[in-house]
């Protein structure tokens, strides 16, 4: 899909956050921020002194301080001045996303500075608030692939008092086209994070190094003994048997992220899935969350 964000609407972007002294992250430093977006441990280093991108954005930004603040607009390896119109606007979003920049008039300020710039290639960025009150914000104009189902939990870092939860949803999301490979680990670990997450609301322990299916095992097990049905012995077979089948499916997304998935290196010979698999990946782990996410919220919220 050609972009219809050119380079001069994002330069005149960076360009006034810049003149403003408007500071991308907001509340959070670099690193925090942009793991919301990015695997900086996936992503190459630019400087020898470190492994990968998190070594040098740390020294650089927070130990020492030494780029500018705008730095992220010129780094080739984001390629915010050249990446999709999505990825870009999901960039944008994140940056007045209510957890980054928590002030409401610096919010509507960047956002009547982003839809004065975009809406004239027909892109808007709109402001949503969920039923707890929080703020966050989608991009409308965009037709690539997405995934419906996690326009659901925008608030299920709250309700499952995690702040890991929305960065992997939003990653995972923002990648499906660009960048199909880290899309799919990191749809592994959403699962991994929501699950975890879920376990320990209930204070159910999990030996170190328990691989995925075990998690959902457990997960399972609770919320079946805990439902409304669990005294239905028809309604429990068929929840025992729709249970399995959710257990195949982590099973099979995990298989899947560790032979094709980010997070085992580069292997020359290794075929590369294409958004196809990324999205049905992405389709599976967000099922998976919502389920986890709907069944906290009816059953245990209110015990924790």
């Amino acid at each position: 899909m050609t972009n219809k964000i050119s380079t001069t609407i994002r330069r005149d972007i960076s360009q006034t956050l810049k003149k403003e002294k408007i500071y991308f992250g907001g509340e959070l430093n670099d690193v925090s921020f942009l793991s919301r977006i990015y695997d900086l441990d996936k992503m190459e280093s630019t400087d020898d002194r470190y492994d990968s991108a998190l070594g040098d954005i740390r020294t650089h930004r927070i130990s020492f301080s030494d780029w500018e603040d705008d730095w992220v607009f010129s780094d080739a390896r984001l390629d915010l001045m050249g990446c999709t119109d999505k990825k870009f606007l999901h960039f944008l979003c994140e940056t007045i996303h209510g957890t980054v920049r928590p002030d409401a008039s610096e919010r509507k300020k960047l956002l009547d500075l982003y839809n004065s710039k975009i809406i004239q290639v027909g892109y808007k960025i709109e402001e949503h608030e969920s039923e707890f009150g929080h703020k966050y914000y989608q991009q409308t104009g965009i037709f690539e692939q997405t995934i419906p189902s996690l326009k659901d939990i925008p608030d299920i870092d709250s309700k499952l008092n995690s702040d890991s939860i929305r960065k992997y949803v939003t990653r995972m999301e923002t990648n499906i086209e660009t960048n199909p490979e880290l899309s799919i680990g990191t749809a592994k670990e959403l699962v991994e994070g929501v699950l975890k997450t879920f376990l320990k609301t209930q204070a159910i322990e999990y030996s170190k190094g328990v691989d995925l299916p075990s998690l959902a095992k457990l997960a399972f097990n609770k919320i079946q003994e805990t439902s409304d049905e669990k005294n239905e012995p028809k309604v429990n077979e068929l929840t025992r048997q729709i249970l399995r089948t959710l257990s195949n499916l982590v099973q099979n997304l995990s298989e899947l992220r560790n032979n094709y998935g980010s997070g085992h290196g580069y292997e020359p010979d290794k075929i590369q899935l294409g958004p196809i698999y990324a999205s049905l990946a992405s389709n599976t782990a967000a099922t998976l969350a919502i389920y986890i996410f709907k069944s906290y919220e009816k059953y245990f919220a209110n015990n924790n």
